[in-house]
C-alpha cells in the first residue's frame, strides 16, 4: 500500500490528490511539493559576551509551511472550470482552515493548513484551452504535528471507591500529554510519573474534592488551560499552584497507570485521552509500542 493524501476542504469536499486515486475529482499533486514531509526544527544556543563559542540550551519545532504543486483537470472546458472552482473555494481564505490528510500502513493522519498567500497560478503560456491549470498553493501549520487517532483507557470504581489501573501507550515519535476526564462527585488521584526514575518517580497529584456536577477534565499540555469543570467553577484554583510536569516519553510500551478514587457515586469513571501526534505522515512507530 502506497502513501495516499488528500485535501478535506472548508464545505466538506474532499480531493485524493496522490495515491491510486489521485486526480478522481480532478485535482492531483505534482512535483514541486514539499514541506509537509517533517516539522523544522531549530537549535537553540547562547552565547556570553566574551565567551568563546556557545552553549547549546536546546531546540524548538517551528511551524510547519507547506508548499503543495496542483494540476487541475477537466473532460471539457465547463467541467474544468468547475473543478478549478470549487477547488480554489475549498481551500478558503487565510481564515479558514483546511486539512492535509495521509493514510499509510501506518494509518491515517492529518495535519489542519491555513493559507498565507494567494494560490499562484502558474505557467508561461494560459492553459485554459487544454482544460487544465496549475498553481501553487502556501499553506501553514500553526500545529506542526500529523495527528492521528487518539486512543482511550478507562477505568470504573463499582462503588465509588478504590484502586484500579489505566493503560498508556505511546506509539509515536513525539511527547504524549495526557488528557484526564473523571467523574463527579469524588476526590480522584492520578499519576504525574517521571519516566527515567529520580524522586519523581511515584509522584501523584490529588484533585481537590469534587462536588455533583463539578465532572473535572485535565489537559496536562503546559500551552492549554489545565482544569476545567464541568459547572465552570474556578476549580483551578483549588490545585493550589500544582501542575502536571511528566509528559509520556515517544515509543512508551503499554505500562498500567494506577488511579483512585473516594466518596464517588456507584459506576464512577475515568478516562485516560492519549492524543497521537506524529512528526511525519507515516511511520515513526517503534515495533512493540503498538497503536
Amino acid at each position: 500500500m502506497v502513501m495516499t493524501l488528500e485535501i478535506h476542504g472548508i464545505g466538506g469536499r474532499k480531493w485524493n490528490i496522490h495515491g491510486p486515486r489521485a486526480g478522481e475529482q480532478g485535482v492531483a499533486l505534482l512535483e514541486g511539493s514539499s514541506g509537509f514531509w517533517e516539522a523544522p526544527i531549530t537549535s537553540v544556543w547562547m552565547q556570553g559576551a566574551f565567551q568563546e563559542g556557545a552553549t547549546y540550551m536546546g531546540f524548538r519545532t517551528d511551524p510547519l509551511d507547506v508548499v503543495l504543486a496542483i494540476g487541475i483537470r477537466g473532460a471539457s472546458r465547463e467541467q474544468w472550470m468547475r473543478n478549478d472552482t470549487d477547488f480554489l473555494l475549498g481551500l478558503g481564505s487565510p481564515d479558514e482552515e483546511f486539512k492535509l490528510v495521509a493514510t499509510s500502513p501506518t494509518g491515517t493522519r492529518s495535519i489542519t493548513l491555513r493559507l498565507t498567500d494567494a494560490p499562484e497560478r502558474v505557467g508561461d503560456t494560459d492553459t485554459s484551452d487544454q482544460n487544465f491549470s496549475r498553481y501553487v498553493i502556501q499553506a501553514r501549520a500553526g500545529w506542526p504535528r500529523w495527528i492521528g487517532e487518539p486512543v482511550i483507557s478507562s477505568w470504573t470504581s463499582d462503588t465509588g471507591t478504590g484502586e484500579g489501573f489505566v493503560t498508556v501507550t505511546n506509539p509515536t515519535d513525539t511527547w504524549l500529554y495526557p488528557q484526564w476526564v473523571m467523574d463527579a462527585p469524588g476526590k480522584w488521584s492520578i499519576p504525574d510519573f517521571s519516566w527515567d526514575g529520580g524522586k519523581w518517580k511515584d509522584r501523584v497529584i490529588n484533585a481537590p474534592t469534587l462536588a455533583a456536577g463539578q465532572d473535572l477534565t485535565i489537559d496536562t499540555y503546559p500551552a492549554n488551560e489545565p482544569y476545567v469543570s464541568a459547572d465552570g467553577s474556578n476549580i483551578a484554583g483549588r490545585f493550589g499552584g500544582v501542575m502536571f510536569l511528566h509528559p509520556i516519553p515517544p515509543h512508551t510500551e503499554a505500562t498500567q497507570l494506577p488511579v483512585k478514587v473516594s466518596g464517588g457515586s456507584p459506576g464512577a469513571s475515568i478516562a485516560l485521552r492519549m492524543p497521537r501526534n506524529w512528526r511525519r505522515p507515516f511511520g515513526g512507530d517503534r515495533a512493540g509500542a503498538g497503536y
